[in-house]
C-alpha cells in the first residue's frame, strides 16, 4: 500500500472511531493536522529514562491553532495486527 492509500485508510478509520465532536480540548477549535503514524516510546519513571525499544504505535493529530496533540492506537484503529 502506498503512502497516499495508507493516509486515506487512516482518515477512514479515524472517522469511524472518532464520532464525538472533533474539537480541541485545549482551545475549542476543530482544525487538525495529521502527522500520521508515529511511535510513542515508553517512559520508565523509576529510572527517569525513555525506553525507545518499547512503546505504542500511534496516529498523531495536532491542533492547528494551539498545538494540542491527540493520539490513537494503530492497533485499535486496525492499522496493525493485535499482539498474541
Amino acid at each position: 500500500m502506498d503512502d497516499a492509500a495508507r493516509g486515506e485508510l487512516i482518515i477512514e478509520r479515524l472517522r469511524e472511531y472518532w464520532t464525538r465532536p472533533q474539537t480541541c480540548a485545549a482551545c475549542g477549535t476543530s482544525e487538525w493536522d495529521m502527522v500520521g503514524e508515529t511511535f510513542l516510546p515508553r517512559w520508565k519513571a523509576e529510572e527517569r529514562t525513555t525506553d525507545f525499544g518499547h512503546g505504542v504505535p500511534a496516529v498523531a493529530l495536532i491542533c492547528k491553532k494551539c498545538g494540542f496533540m491527540v493520539f490513537f492506537s494503530c492497533e485499535s484503529l486496525g492499522l496493525i495486527g493485535k499482539k498474541p
